[in-house]
């Protein structure tokens, strides 16, 4: 229990510095964000005027139909260091 304490302190804590760091004047849910990945998910986002040079782009989730890439993206070299993930099952109700 004291560690669980510990961990939800810490997490706030960071979640205050990085909101900071981003300019968000509040930092609800964004531990919650980071915990869920969506703050790694640029399946459907415009990148084509972002420098990324040097970016470490390990772990980002990207659509090759719904990203879009700086014009000199070598997407054949972004392919090979990239893992293919399984869709996401569709819910009916």
């Amino acid at each position: 229990m004291r560690d669980l304490l510990r961990a939800r302190t810490r997490s706030r804590d960071l979640a205050r510095a990085i909101a900071a760091l981003l300019g968000l004047a509040i930092s609800t849910g964004l531990v919650d964000a980071f915990l869920s990945g969506a703050l790694d998910d640029f399946t459907d986002d415009d990148l084509s005027e972002v420098d990324l040079t040097g970016t470490d782009l390990v772990g980002i989730f990207w659509s090759l139909d719904g990203t879009r890439w700086p014009r000199d993206t070598d997407m054949e070299e972004l392919r090979g260091r990239s893992r293919r993930r399984p869709p996401t099952p569709v819910s009916t109700l």
